[in-house]
C-alpha cells in the first residue's frame, strides 16, 4: 500500500509541475489534490494495519522475561 501511495504522490507532483504542463491539471489543479487525497488516505490505512501488527498481534516485539 506504501508504494502505491508513493507512486499516486509522485504523480501528483508530476501534475503540479508547471514545466511539464500536463494538459489534464488545467488551471485549478483539482487532479493533483484527489492523487494526494488518495495516497494520504491510503498511507493512513496502512499505518493502521502497521499499529495492529505490533500492538495486537505482537508482531517484533521482544517481550522481557521473567
Amino acid at each position: 500500500m506504501n508504494v502505491f501511495a508513493l507512486v499516486l504522490f509522485c504523480v501528483s507532483l508530476y501534475l503540479r509541475m508547471k514545466n511539464y504542463r500536463a494538459p489534464l491539471v488545467g488551471f485549478h489543479l483539482k487532479i493533483p489534490f484527489v492523487f494526494s487525497v488518495v495516497g494520504w488516505i491510503l498511507m493512513a490505512i496502512s499505518a493502521s494495519l502497521g499499529g495492529k501488527l505490533v500492538y495486537e498481534h505482537r508482531m517484533g516485539v521482544n517481550e522481557p522475561r521473567p
